[in-house]
């Protein structure tokens, strides 16, 4: 007789590696330029601001088009949206080699972020169709770990590229580059199109037995109301789902964590050549070991939630320990310390990351669900059209990446609070309903 323990074990198994890889290559072909940026910017004549601008513009397009996406999944079904959407994204990363001014430069970025757009809601319904409420903080702490795992594999990957391809053909390593990382997801996404199951209903691998515990789980969290909801319920859950205080509450906590990663990510490069003068293999590969500390910190974070059933202070505390790493390395000076306290950052920002999305998901059910976290993963990802233009501006005007340090520190300082402040225990915890209402039995929002 098989246990529902089994049948998680075997659906995990089957459906989250191959998402799991989506979400690295995903990542890569989004942040890889801040790698290219390491010979591109200099070649091209690139200022901070020009390369800064052009970063933000990927958001512009993914906040625009998300949304739409995640409904369309509802529409034409996941396995479709997912594997076109890969196929786009490498290609359109793949074209990045062909820039040669800035208009080029925004341009391609604008259609990366088209393309991209939709990726992260759409996985997060997917396993809201196949993930038991019990175990989405664990797997859906995977998709943020897969964004770690594509810097400590991309950013090796990247440099190497750069520097081993450099004027082959005549052309700059950072061209080889956005070819060669850009194919591989062409090639998934051709596979996924193929292979990716549907729904429990469309899993041969799924037993008559397993199949029905699944569902009857499934069930049990959502209710078959919502199960079944119709279109127009679906569109009229969003504009109540809007109205809740909690979703804006995490859209601003993810708007934090978004400006802190990507601020991280898109500038620790050249923060680290402009500091050391290391050639461009080994300022990435110490732009990547962080990420190794903060990959393990998602995961036994995500763990330990999952066991404890809590999810608002598996986020909120780790937000702060980020907040004061980002500080600290600041006040630690240059070298090792800095160093080590930019390590301590990251730690707490993957930790609040991979145990972020649980929180909405155990108030977004049924019709609200797809909207919702489309929502706040649009108002968060404002971050990555905001954030890259104002560094840049204070890199290009300061010279120096203290003052960028201190503004990331504050903007962090603030998500944490609000999300403190808006979902600390009031009573009985709600959902919200396929209709977009609140099951709650305490206060409202």
């Amino acid at each position: 007789m098989q246990t529902e323990v089994d049948v998680m074990r075997k659906v995990v198994w089957h459906i989250v590696p191959l998402i799991f890889v989506l979400f690295i290559l995903n990542s890569i072909d989004r942040v890889n330029v801040s790698f290219a940026a390491l010979q591109m910017n200099a070649e091209l004549g690139f200022t901070p601001r020009v390369y800064g601008f052009g970063v933000g513009m990927f958001f512009v397009s993914y906040l625009l088009f998300q949304i739409p996406i995640a409904f369309a999944a509802r529409r034409y079904g996941v396995r479709v949206c997912l594997g076109l959407m890969s196929i786009a994204w490498g290609l359109a990363a793949a074209g990045m080699s062909l820039v040669h001014t800035p208009t080029q430069f925004y341009a391609l970025r604008f259609l990366l972020g088209v393309t991209e757009a939709g990726f992260a809601p759409v996985t997060l319904y997917y396993y809201s169709v196949w993930i038991p409420a019990q175990y989405r903080a664990r797997v859906t702490s995977k998709n943020t770990i897969a964004i770690a795992v594509s810097i400590v594999i991309g950013a090796p990957l990247s440099g190497w590229l750069m520097t081993s391809t450099h004027t082959l053909g005549g052309l700059s390593g950072w061209r080889w580059m956005f070819v060669a990382e850009g194919v591989v997801p062409v090639l998934l996404g051709l596979y996924t199109l193929l292979r990716l199951p549907e729904t429990p209903h469309d899993a041969a691998w799924l037993g008559a037995d397993e199949r029905a515990l699944l569902l009857a789980r499934l069930d049990a969290d959502a209710g078959a109301h919502t199960t079944h909801a119709g279109s127009a319920a679906r569109v009229s859950a969003l504009p109540r789902t809007a109205g809740s205080l909690r979703l804006w509450a995490c859209a601003g906590a993810w708007f934090a964590l978004t400006m802190g990663v990507y601020g991280i990510i898109f500038w620790l490069p050249q923060a680290i050549k402009h500091l050391s003068h290391f050639g461009d293999f080994t300022v990435a590969v110490l732009a990547a070991t962080p990420w190794v500390f903060a990959g393990v910190a998602m995961w036994l974070n995500a763990l330990h939630s999952d066991r404890r059933t809590e999810r608002l202070w598996h986020v909120v505390l780790p937000t702060l320990v980020g907040a004061f790493g980002l500080a600290a390395s600041v006040v630690a000076g240059a070298g090792a310390s800095a160093y080590a306290m930019l390590l301590v950052g990251l730690i707490g920002l993957g930790a609040a990351q991979a145990v972020f999305w649980a929180v909405p998901m155990d108030f977004l059910k049924g019709a609200a669900a797809a909207g919702g976290f489309a929502l706040i993963n649009l108002c968060g990802n404002l971050a990555g059209l905001i954030g890259p233009n104002v560094i840049g501006w204070i890199r290009q005007t300061t010279g120096s990446f203290e003052n960028v340090a201190y503004f990331l520190a504050a903007v962090l300082l603030l998500g944490a609070l609000l999300l403190a402040l808006a979902l600390r225990p009031r009573g009985a915890a709600g959902e919200m309903n396929g209709d977009g209402r609140s099951a709650r039995v305490g206060n409202s929002d």
